[in-house]
């Protein structure tokens, strides 16, 4: 979200919204530690933002779960192959080297 330009203020706007609505927004503006104001600014123009690229956004609670899903499955998958012992592990070195090579390579993903 861009900042505003020096000398520009924020005027009182109004906008519908059922208690349930609202008690999304509040919940999002909170994690995202924002006040409800800028998280709807915020979540509106990251909206039109996006709307000519294929980036879809997803809610931060759906990337949460997802991380700790890929990290899970890491760690059994490198104790399943530290288990089959040094051929394992081998395995194991060999394959996050070749992860970190190729983000390497593909410049900053995070």
């Amino acid at each position: 979200m861009p900042a505003r330009q020096r000398g520009e203020k924020r005027k009182q706007r109004w906008v519908g919204a059922t208690d349930a609505e609202w008690a999304e927004i509040s919940e999002g503006a909170q994690a995202a530690g924002l006040s409800n104001s800028d998280y709807v600014i915020r979540c509106c123009l990251d909206g039109k933002a996006r709307a000519g690229t294929t980036d879809v956004a997803l809610p931060s609670p759906v990337l949460q779960r997802a991380v700790k899903a890929v990290l899970i499955l890491e760690e059994l998958q490198r104790l399943r192959l530290v288990n089959d012992g040094e051929m394992g592990e081998e395995l194991w070195r060999r394959a996050v080297g070749a992860v970190d090579a190729w983000i390497e390579g593909e410049g900053d993903l995070g």
